[in-house]
């Protein structure tokens, strides 16, 4: 169970780690956590760059763009689903997202669990170990940004379409997440405040997209029960934690990540000026652009098992079947 995984987790009682020299705190006793050595790993064992090293980036763009099109033939292959409906088009680009999250968060809680948590805090001052899973895992988020943001141009070249604002908002955010994290592995510095931010935003990834693929499956296959017993859990589980993540977690993270930014001196002197001025406005901006979704997940949990989005819903003429 997750209980008991990060109560070992506490002991690190995990993989064992070969190389004494990048033992925890140079005590050869110390184990590296399961998921973080699995990272590591994979990006020890790619051809690096001595400049600015995009191994791990490349293979995640590539490795989320084969799960992209595995869930194009299982949607319309497998379930049957119209290969030219808006929903058939939109479900495969919720596979990504979860294979994403659940990996990347479940590595970001090993290493923020087991290094004192400094937003500002160098990178050169954490385990080597640590520094290459961390590298691994902005460059394995990076990698999924600029796949998403390639496929979403290809869907709309696709299917003759052109972009929507909505569109270019996650295209923003992408770019945003991606400027923020190949900054910080640049400067050395302000890592593990970009690594707080994607584990909060990420988190509750996978519970939205389940949530989106069986709301649209009860319109695609109203005959088939298990979507309609699905779907009140996934909606209310979906806004509880996504309720929670962006009202308190994510801007109690950001204000954290503002006051060792501007008022200590490590913040400071670690982060230029600039870099801090964009770092706010990107942060924020996210949260202060999710107040949407925010408040429909506030008002779904309110309402309970009342579901919102049953096969009834109307998404409006580009959906309809």
């Amino acid at each position: 169970s997750f209980k008991n995984y990060f109560k070992k987790l506490k002991n690190y009682i995990t993989v064992n780690m070969k190389n004494g020299g990048d033992s925890y705190n140079n005590d050869k006793t110390r184990r590296i956590p399961f998921f973080s050595s699995m990272f590591r790993k994979v990006y020890l064992a790619l051809p690096k760059s001595e400049s600015f090293d995009v191994s791990m980036m490349m293979l995640s763009c590539g490795f989320f763009g084969v799960i992209r099109l595995a869930g194009e033939h299982t949607f319309v292959s497998i379930l049957g689903w119209e290969e030219s409906h808006k929903m058939t088009r939109e479900c495969p680009s919720y596979c990504a997202p979860i294979v994403h999250s659940i990996f990347l968060c479940l590595c970001l809680a090993e290493l923020l669990s087991v290094e004192k948590y400094v937003p500002t805090s160098k990178m050169k001052d954490a385990p080597l170990w640590w520094q290459q899973t961390a590298t691994a895992c902005l460059q394995f988020c990076t990698g999924y940004m600029i796949y998403d943001s390639l496929f979403i141009v290809r869907d709309k070249v696709r299917f003759n379409e052109s972009l929507k604002p909505a569109d270019y908002m996650f295209i923003g955010h992408h770019l945003a997440t991606t400027l923020y994290m190949s900054s910080v592995r640049r400067l050395g510095a302000g890592h593990s405040s970009a690594m707080m931010l994607m584990l909060l935003g990420e988190f509750t990834n996978p519970l939205q997209s389940v949530f989106t693929v069986v709301r649209y499956a009860v319109q695609m296959e109203p005959q088939r029960q298990l979507w309609h017993t699905l779907l009140p859990f996934c909606e209310l589980i979906y806004a509880l934690f996504y309720a929670v993540f962006r009202t308190f977690l994510g801007p109690f993270a950001m204000a954290h990540i503002t006051y060792h930014l501007i008022f200590t001196k490590q913040g400071r002197t670690n982060i230029p000026i600039f870099a801090t001025l964009c770092y706010l406005i990107m942060g924020w901006g996210v949260l202060i652009g999710s107040i949407g979704w925010t408040m429909e997940a506030i008002e779904m949990a309110r309402d309970g098992w009342t579901v919102k989005y049953d096969s009834s819903y109307d998404y409006g003429p580009a959906y309809k079947l």
